[in-house]
């Protein structure tokens, strides 16, 4: 069934706005929208607050709860038997509209803001308008991160006759001019969960688009729409069947406006289906067939570039850029036919389009060797928008590597700092300490660059202190040391240089240290390390000279040796590696005994501590058996340890390595000291026999010092008359 339904308002309504009672009526059709009604209801209401209004929704036959949400709201609610029209179903809503103004959306979209839209009502801007378009954001993703935006058509000033038709993709007859909105609605209705999702709406829609062109083979827009829903599905050589079909009806019945549109659409056919050489032919073609510019051809341009590039013909590449770029200019200043946008959505028209064509114009610059055209367009980017600084940083120092123009980044770190914008200033950070992570060989001149830059904060500030360590001049660094902000905002993972240097140094960086989130120390060790290859022999050298007993130093100088010791792999030199696993050790144990209360130090609570904790634990148990020769409870300490935090398994082995070649060491010298022992009281027993008890005594009291309380020993003494006097006995006595 298709349905044309006929409104007239002529002479029907009264009311202060021009004959209505109301400004505006906002008309949607649903069916089972439970999941987003409540959340698009709930954007329009600040716009129905604000403006005299009527809200009217039309349902098609919902099984959930969408007309229990929509009471929430409104009690106009329409109950429309589905009919497979949907231009039917909006009319019935536009029918009963009472408003001199009609908006219509659907229950899956909502407005991100609608202030714009509100002040162009209540300002009597819309006194001079026909019509309105705001944007439609439609997501490829369920995350919300791919997406395109299109100038959807969905208010008009109601005047009698006006209707939708259209029996899918509705639309109507409109009055010009049209106000263009920057105002948009999220919708999701193309982010499909599976490919099964993607092939039931294409049928719905298709089996409709279809069934349009039978009733009426002259509906241009009908052919536009079903071309797309066949690119949606990849179908791209069943795309350009319908769509040469719909020239050929233009040809006949000729249409500028769908002729362009057609035209474009078969332009993205060819490069969807990237067959390039047709594609850029078809396109070119199309952008030389008008005596102007046209809106269409600025995707085509964007394309040519992209594919020239990838064929790496960069002197096309830059042509397709610059034409590109003059065509923006137009665009921006209203001189292209902006009501193209409302027939038809473009990816590659917004202001991050432009930037990403300025950037493939310096590479293509850099790659021609062409210094001055790369220096002009990266003059032109447009620094302070909302864009990638990640992306600029890497233009700009592309180009500085090149030309040798270092002074580049000098520029566009102004220009961050001009913008004000600490989220930009991060990025720009950010994207500088990884450039000088990758390319070690060109610090400093990056560093130089930052310098010349002539800004005041924390990070260049930071930058001039790498360049004074650099050059290895000592007495600039600790200058510059001693008037670095302390101030606990400019402190981030990447300042970890100035703690670097400040321990090279050999300075107590304790009144740094508190300036810094304990969360954040982990990190900053890390990155310290990252950055610095000789970093475990400073950590090594600075805790010989210092350490820190208050409970934020000691987690600070035990996540610096845990990271200088994981850094050492397979020391050289075991001796000052031992040392240093000594230190960090101690502060562990030290660490857990000043966090923990004694009754969480148990067999039984010991392990709801993190597994840092409870190696501290352990291995601080170990260290004091060993302080006590206590060798059994060194080496359960050790094991334990190691069960605990199997990362410190290299010197924890080590240590359980050198005790066992300690112990074997000492059972061959006690074996060899008693067969020796044995060797002795044979020849003092001999001596005895002999009648020499003088000598006898001699060797007697030798072995006394060391077997004193051996039962031999103390029967020799006593037959040599080597006794221990009252003396010697006294002074074995405890005092």
């Amino acid at each position: 069934m298709k349905a044309h339904m006929v409104v007239t308002r002529a002479g029907t309504k009264s009311g202060p706005f021009n004959g209505h009672p109301i400004r505006l009526t906002v008309g949607l059709i649903v069916r089972n929208e439970e999941k987003t009604l409540d959340k698009c209801l709930s954007s329009l209401k600040p716009l129905l607050e604000a403006v005299p209004s009527e809200l009217i929704i039309t349902d098609t036959g919902s099984t959930d709860r969408t007309i229990e949400i929509a009471q929430k709201y409104t009690s106009h609610i329409i109950h429309f038997e589905w009919c497979g029209d949907f231009s039917a179903a909006r009319n019935t809503g536009l029918k009963e509209a009472r408003g001199e103004w009609f908006l219509f959306l659907d229950g899956d979209e909502w407005f991100e803001d609608v202030s714009e839209i509100a002040k162009f009502f209540t300002s009597g801007e819309c006194d001079r308008y026909g019509c309105g378009s705001y944007l439609q954001r439609n997501y490829r993703d369920a995350a919300g991160k791919v997406y395109t935006d299109f100038h959807a058509l969905r208010m008009f000033r109601i005047y009698p006759g006006v209707h939708f038709d259209g029996i899918v993709h509705e639309g109507f007859r409109w009055i010009p001019p049209c106000k263009f909105f920057s105002a948009y609605v999220h919708h999701y209705g193309y982010a499909y969960q599976t490919q099964e999702d993607r092939e039931r709406k294409f049928k719905r829609n298709a089996s409709l688009l279809e069934q349009s062109l039978n009733d009426d083979p002259s509906r241009l827009k009908a052919y536009y729409q079903l071309a797309k829903e066949y690119m949606a599905v990849y179908d791209y050589k069943k795309a350009e069947e319908i769509i040469q079909k719909g020239l050929e009806i233009e040809k006949k019945e000729p249409a500028r406006v769908w002729r362009l549109v057609l035209r474009y659409q078969a332009v993205r056919c060819c490069f969807s289906e990237q067959d390039f050489p047709r594609a850029v032919r078809q396109s070119e073609e199309f952008v030389r067939s008008e005596d102007h510019g046209e809106i269409p051809f600025l995707d085509c341009l964007f394309l040519q570039q992209q594919v020239a590039c990838r064929l790496k013909q960069y002197d096309k590449a830059l042509s397709a850029g610059k034409e590109y770029l003059d065509l923006f200019r137009k665009y921006q200043d209203g001189k292209l036919d902006n009501d193209l946008l409302i027939f038809a959505d473009y990816d590659f028209i917004g202001e991050k389009n432009r930037e990403q064509v300025l950037r493939q114009n310096i590479w293509c610059a850099i790659q021609m060797n062409d210094e001055k055209t790369a220096e002009t367009f990266l003059r032109e980017l447009n620094l302070s928008m909302d864009t990638a600084v990640a992306d600029d940083f890497g233009a700009f120092a592309v180009a500085a590597n090149h030309f040798g123009r270092w002074e580049f980044l000098s520029y566009l770190l102004r220009n961050v700092q001009g913008a004000n914008n600490k989220e930009k200033l991060a990025e720009f950070i950010t994207s500088c300490d990884k450039y000088l992570a990758a390319n070690p060989a060109k610090r400093e001149k990056v560093l130089n660059a930052v310098d010349g830059a002539d800004c005041r904060d924390a990070y260049s500030a930071m930058c001039r202190l790498r360049l004074a360590e650099l050059h290895g001049d000592h007495k600039k660094a600790l200058a510059l040391l001693q008037k670095f902000s302390l101030k606990k905002e400019d402190w981030g993972s990447c300042y970890s240089d100035v703690l670097y240097c400040a321990m090279k140094e050999k300075i107590n960086i304790m009144p740094y240290i508190l300036q810094i989130d304990i969360d954040d120390l982990p990190s900053i060790a890390a990155d310290m390390k990252k950055r610095h290859p000789e970093f475990a022999g400073m950590v090594s050298d600075y805790f010989d000279v210092y350490s820190f007993e208050n409970v934020k130093g000691l987690f600070w100088s035990v996540c610096l040796m845990e990271h200088a010791i994981l850094s050492v792999g397979s020391p050289k030199d075991e001796e000052k590696y031992l040392k240093l696993f000594k230190n960090y050790a101690e502060g562990a144990a030290r660490y857990v005994r000043a966090v923990y209360r004694p009754e969480m130090l148990t067999a039984s609570n010991l392990s709801s501590l993190p597994r840092a904790c409870r190696f501290g634990y352990y291995i601080g148990e170990a260290l004091k058996a060993r302080s006590r020769t206590d060798g059994a409870g060194y080496l359960a300490g050790l094991r334990k340890s190691l069960e605990e935090y199997p990362i410190m398994k290299e010197p924890v082995t080590l240590l359980l390595n050198r005790f066992t070649k300690e112990q074997k060491q000492q059972d061959a010298k006690g074996k060899e000291f008693a067969a020796l022992a044995i060797q002795a009281k044979k020849q003092i027993e001999e001596m005895i026999r002999d009648g020499n008890l003088a000598q006898a005594g001699k060797l007697t009291l030798q072995l006394a010092k060391l077997l004193p309380k051996d039962k031999d020993v103390l029967r020799f003494r006593k037959l040599t008359h080597t006794e221990p006097t009252m003396r010697e006995i006294a002074s074995c006595l405890p005092q």
